[in-house]
């Protein structure tokens, strides 16, 4: 598939980060570290229920989405694939912002320490664990968070990148191999729960669609819509009939394995047969990693501010959503891309650098088990 603008893919990215944002939004009433959901009432909960129960389903939409962007990006440059630049493009693109949220959450729970004797929202706030944040390494093998908690889906991401890149240096990425490796990661997902393995399984999902839709789309053309849009709507009614059947709990399960890549085979249908994306609306998928990565010190600095003296409302939960995506939006604006710009300008060798990743670039997770 040729590399361009897939805006309407760009849309569900963003989207997906202001689905974590409501996400999370029940933290600013929790009172211990390491809790699930709170016992209020949320605001606007008959309508946004599903968000969240289950909101955790957004992270995974990223990774999927990040194997499609990459297989685009990467996929037709094989042995010439240049590995130094690849991985001066991943760090330009993750670690300035995490490293300054990192310290910044780190700031917030020692003035919190100093305040209430303790950590809030978040547990693990000790040196050890800081350190494995600095290398991305906090979730290689453990759910456990610490910090600024979102960050575990990155850290995750990172090794499926190594795998990658290992991959597309001996020769590219076929199908077979993407199917291969998504199965793989399936398998060790199942019979382990790590949560690398499940970034495996929807990454290589996520290449696979990229190489299996220009073949539907020469097969269909516009009829790729009405298509993929039936083969979601497929998968919602397995989910509807998992819950009838009385295991509620293996929904969300089939929602990753079938809706997420539904959802992904829809919007780049979108790109590929509707009429282009207002340019508008790019700043919803341009702020991506800035919510994600915003949202949670956003969270610890308002428990901080307002102790117990917030209760769920609209109001909170519009303040709470319009503070981070101001932040984000300056953020990614007056930071995030002169970081990057000044990192891939200083550290590039001349005449070496690819072609920047397309604007879609995957930002992780973000976030999900633990959501």
């Amino acid at each position: 598939m040729r590399s361009q603008r897939f805006a309407y893919v760009d849309l569900i990215r963003g989207i997906s980060a202001l689905v974590i944002l409501v996400t999370h939004y029940h933290l600013l009433f929790a009172r211990d570290v390491d809790v699930g959901r709170t016992d209020a009432a949320l605001p606007f909960d008959i309508w946004l229920w599903p968000i969240y129960d289950h909101g955790g389903i957004a992270v995974k939409m990223f990774w999927i989405l990040s194997g499609f962007v990459f297989a685009v990006a990467y996929g037709e440059q094989g042995k010439s694939l240049d590995q130094r630049a690849f991985w001066l493009h991943r760090f330009a693109r993750l670690y300035p912002l995490h490293f300054a949220t990192l310290c910044l959450v780190a700031l917030l729970q020692a003035v919190s320490v100093q305040i209430n004797g303790g950590w809030i929202i978040e547990g693990n706030n000790d040196w050890p664990h800081f350190v494995l944040q600095l290398f991305l390494a906090s979730n290689w093998f453990t759910m456990e968070g610490s910090f600024n908690s979102p960050i575990w889906s990155v850290s995750a991401e990172v090794l499926v990148y190594l795998m990658f890149a290992t991959f597309l240096a001996k020769g590219g990425m076929s199908l077979r191999w993407a199917i291969l490796l998504s199965l793989v990661g399936l398998a060790i997902r199942i019979a382990t729960a790590n949560p690398v393995s499940l970034c495996m399984a929807l990454f290589f999902a996520g290449v696979a669609v990229a190489i299996v839709v220009p073949i539907l789309q020469r097969l269909f053309g516009s009829g790729l819509v009405p298509l993929a849009a039936a083969a979601l709507a497929g998968a919602v009614a397995v989910g509807v009939a998992i819950n009838a059947a009385g295991h509620g709990e293996w929904v969300p399960e089939a929602m990753i394995y079938l809706g997420t890549p539904a959802v992904l085979i829809l919007f780049v249908s979108l790109d590929l047969n509707c009429r282009p994306l207002s340019p508008r609306l790019n700043w919803i998928g341009g702020i991506t990693y800035s919510v994600y990565l915003l949202h949670f010190p956003a969270l610890i600095a308002l428990r901080l501010a307002f102790g117990d003296g917030l209760a769920p409302s609209p109001l909170t939960l519009f303040a709470y959503m319009a503070m981070v995506i101001a932040a984000s939006l300056a953020t990614h604006r007056w930071f995030e891309m002169p970081a990057q710009r000044f990192i891939r300008q200083r550290l590039a060798r001349p005449a070496a650098m690819p072609a920047p990743l397309p604007p879609i670039s995957p930002q992780p997770a973000c976030l999900a088990e633990r959501s």
